[in-house]
């Protein structure tokens, strides 16, 4: 369930590991949040799941056909807010989203242990790897 009131700084940077494991990317985390942001095909065509309507967070629904209200504010601002808080849980719940990390070191540290089990360094593997086709080569 969504905290709609959570104060979260969407200008915050945050930061994720390259798919390439090259190194650690820098974001800001609306514009991430947003990226991940559950879609929908809509009457309008395919766009997020949720959205604001003056000082309402509303939703498309299952499959774009059950438009409904998700939460009442007080104002537009705290709408917009609440949706960016919406766009965060799909980021943090979608398998396809990258880990986020709230300070670099952190990354960092990530970083180095994944490149310390694959055997990577600087984006090359320092492990030779042999392939068996042949179970009778085992």
């Amino acid at each position: 369930m969504i905290n709609y009131y959570e104060k979260i700084d969407f200008s915050q940077t945050v930061y994720t590991i390259a798919d390439d494991l090259s190194g650690i990317e820098e974001h800001d985390l609306e514009s991430l949040s947003r990226e991940y942001a559950d879609v929908t095909t809509t009457p309008e065509g395919v766009a997020p799941r949720n959205y604001v309507d003056g000082n309402e967070l509303r939703t498309w629904g299952h499959r774009g056909n059950n438009e409904a209200l998700e939460f009442d504010f007080e104002t537009n601002e705290q709408a917009e807010h609440g949706l960016l808080l919406s766009h965060l849980y799909d980021l943090e719940h979608d398998i396809n989203a990258p880990t986020v990390f709230y300070a670099r070191a952190e990354a960092e540290a990530s970083l180095a242990e994944i490149l310390g089990e694959t055997g990577r360094e600087n984006g090359k593997s320092s492990r030779s790897v042999v392939i068996f086709t042949n179970p009778g080569q085992l």
